[in-house]
């Protein structure tokens, strides 16, 4: 049973692995590499990290190579990876009932326990693999630059973020328990990820949310600074954190063991005589209609937060602009709140929201929502789904093309949501907004979502188990891609590769037809490479 658990996170583990492989020697080589400029970079980036403390924590000691790796590599691995554990949770408790294993394992004598176990320990397994390799490399990286980083501070670090990942992998235990299909799941699972997420980030810049901040488990893991010269492993955080991934593993245990196999938590598997007459759910006569009927439940759950979190912004806009216009131009404190405020582009409510929710949050969650839809289409090819689908028969340019409408017309709900709650918002707190520039950044948010839509699509059609954790990566490195540039001296170019760079400031600076262009060219390029890899091979393969 662990043999084939494992094998179930071989493709994933590999995929993030590449990851920590590259990037933390990466940014370690790339610092060292600063020489003489280490002081003035260190400048920059605490005058502006704070800026962006709504996706890394706050940085400490930046005068040094380890503390450099610990904010701002494993500060973006810790996200990455506890979205790989709510994938592998989600897949575990539901997708393997989906596709009938579960019942296979039960029925060759393994009990409910050990099924459970077996999948807990691969991903752990495979998550210490990940964070070993990271690891190993970063040693290599940091020896060869002459600032050698001691491997039991790397141990520490490595293991709150083993923690954590270990704790989301236990939220898709608990959410495949009571969604229906392990698609639902991880829609859920993913909310839940980004609300906590977000709960914690934003309590560094609102002080209104600091008293909820224990709730998220990205609050006690800010507090494994193994990593950081000089600062003291707090070992009750990790132990926050393991205790609440065991907690919620042995409540999805207990889930698992008072429920029907193929049936949710409360509801007992169907039973009496079979339907033979096809659904009169009118939803369920169009592929389109069924994939978004499909995720009814988990699209409410979204348009929620997505409204209560662009609502709070517009209410952080006025006192971020108050404080700008009293702070005193020669502070480097005034530095961050301009970056903050969107300085340079347009008055100061349109840089400051277009910065802010447009180009940061907004954006990044459309990206969320996105490859969680790639997921659902990596599982239709891996689980059969895909099979049947084609046999009914549908064409498999159809399939593709209805891919593309489903993900379009589900952020486009999503950016409708996110247009009212900040027009709502902007006339609640008497902000003063342009209609139409309003309307084209909502807009230019769909070409956002389409191109991981578009690359994942393409990315499935070749390697299934491995899109995921590589579109994972190219949102966080995206995102911060504009803020790594001026720090290891890049050309400018470089910026352009940043998906949230192209989309820009469009509530401030307007249309700009050649960002669009380019935004939707490679959606739809990602789109025609899926199509053509659809027609080539074979499915499952």
């Amino acid at each position: 049973m662990l043999r084939v658990a494992l094998r179930t996170n071989t493709w994933s583990a590999v995929g993030f692995g590449a990851l920590a492989l590259f990037l933390l020697p990466f940014l370690a080589l790339a610092y060292a590499a600063l020489g003489d400029d280490r002081a003035a970079a260190q400048r920059d980036l605490e005058t502006i990290a704070p800026a962006f403390s709504f996706i890394l924590p706050l940085p400490q000691r930046l005068d040094t190579n380890a503390g450099y790796v610990a904010w701002f590599g494993y500060g973006q691995l810790t996200p990455i990876l506890a979205f790989w554990g709510v994938l592998a949770g989600t897949f575990a408790s539901r997708g393997e009932e989906e596709r009938g294993l579960t019942d296979l394992w039960l029925a060759a004598g393994a009990s409910r326990q050990r099924v459970l176990v077996a999948h807990l320990v691969a991903f752990a397994a495979a998550a210490v693999a990940v964070l070993a390799v990271g690891a190993v490399a970063v040693l290599a990286a940091a020896a060869a630059a002459g600032e050698p980083i001691p491997a039991g501070a790397l141990l520490l670090q490595s293991s709150g973020v083993l923690a954590i990942a270990l704790s989301f992998f236990a939220v898709g235990l608990v959410t495949g328990q009571v969604m229906p299909t392990r698609r639902g799941a991880l829609g859920i699972g993913a909310l839940a990820l980004v609300l906590l997420f977000l709960t914690n980030s934003f309590s560094r810049q609102w002080a209104a949310l600091s008293s909820l901040r224990w709730i998220s488990p990205f609050a006690y893991s800010d507090r494994t600074h193994g990593l950081v010269p000089g600062l003291e492993f707090n070992a009750a955080a990790l132990t926050v954190l393991i205790a609440v991934g065991g907690i919620g593993s042995v409540a999805a245990l207990g889930m698992f063991l008072s429920r029907d196999v193929g049936a949710t938590l409360g509801r007992r598997g169907r039973s009496g005589v079979p339907r033979r007459t096809p659904a009169t759910n009118p939803f369920l006569r169009s592929q389109i209609l069924a994939t978004l009927y499909d995720q009814r439940v988990s699209l409410f759950i979204w348009s929620l937060a997505l409204s209560f979190q662009g609502f709070s912004v517009t209410r952080m806009a006025s006192p971020f602009l108050r404080a700008l216009a009293q702070a005193d131009p020669n502070d480097p404190a005034a530095a961050q709140l301009r970056t903050v405020a969107g300085a340079g582009h347009g008055g100061g409510y349109e840089g400051f929201l277009g910065f802010q929710w447009f180009g940061g949050l907004a954006a990044l969650a459309l990206a969320v929502y996105a490859i969680t839809q790639v997921a659902r289409w990596s599982g239709d090819d891996n689980e059969g789904r895909l099979e049947a689908l084609l046999s009914a028969p549908v064409s498999r340019p159809r399939v593709i093309v209805e891919r593309a409408v489903a993900l379009a017309a589900g952020a486009g709900a999503l950016i409708v949501v996110s247009h009212a709650a900040i027009a709502v918002g902007s006339v609640a707190n008497d902000i003063s907004l342009d209609d139409g520039r309003l309307l084209i950044a909502s807009f230019m948010l769909l070409p956002v979502a389409g191109i991981f839509g578009g690359l994942g699509a393409a990315a499935s059609a070749w390697r299934p188990r491995l899109t995921v954790s590589a579109l994972s990566a190219l949102a966080f490195v995206s995102l911060m891609l504009p803020f790594v540039t001026p720090v290891i001296r890049g050309p400018d170019w470089l910026d352009h590769f940043s998906v949230f760079d192209l989309y820009g400031s469009p509530l401030a600076d307007g249309f700009v037809p050649w960002r669009f262009g380019l935004l939707a060219g490679v959606a739809a390029i990602g789109f025609a490479v899926a199509l053509f890899a659809m027609l080539r091979r074979d499915v499952g393969r």
